[in-house]
């Protein structure tokens, strides 16, 4: 109980929820009240979800740090989002659309630290694994995830990072 009192995903879901209430039910004075409520949510919990966004129902956010999420993105019912994801436009452009956000259907699942970026859409029951760039539309009911990821064997003499990296040390 005390533990879904405090979870801090809930809490960025709520204070998204309150936001775009007031944004999107009290006019003028609302866009104002609604843009405090945006700034307080991502003080306290370090989500950045505007009230413009259109996010269905059932959304949960397990760890809400580092989540931003684009102002006209749409995000269907009973999504799942990890920390560090990015969802939005893919850059700075000369004139803001909302054709330039992802729309994401249903029963989505965004795995830590991915970005879903530009003008696709994310089918529904699509599972995104962690650290994944996505800047392509994706057909429902498909997984996407990196490439593994090459292991070789540390040459001897070189410090680890170096070797991970390829990159040449020299030594004093």
């Amino acid at each position: 109980m005390v533990s879904t009192l405090l979870d801090a995903g809930r809490h960025a879901v709520g204070l998204y929820r309150f936001s775009y209430w007031l944004e999107h039910r009290l006019g003028r004075p609302g866009k104002w009240l609604a843009y405090l409520v945006y700034r307080l949510n991502i003080t306290l919990t370090g989500a950045d979800i505007p009230p413009t966004a259109t996010i269905g129902k059932g959304f949960f956010i397990p760890h809400p740090t580092g989540i931003v999420v684009g102002r006209a993105t749409v995000i269907g019912d009973d999504a799942k989002v990890m920390s560090g994801v990015v969802i939005g436009s893919r850059g700075a452009h000369r004139t803001w659309s909302d054709d330039l956000y992802p729309r994401i259907g249903h029963r989505v699942f965004i795995g830590a630290n991915s970005v879903v970026v530009g003008p696709i859409t994310i089918g529904d029951d699509v599972m995104i694994g962690a650290g994944v760039v996505v800047s392509e539309s994706v057909a429902a009911s498909s997984v996407v995830h990196a490439a593994k990821p090459a292991i070789e064997p540390r040459t001897a003499g070189r410090p680890a990072a170096a070797a991970a990296d390829g990159l040449r040390v020299n030594a004093k």
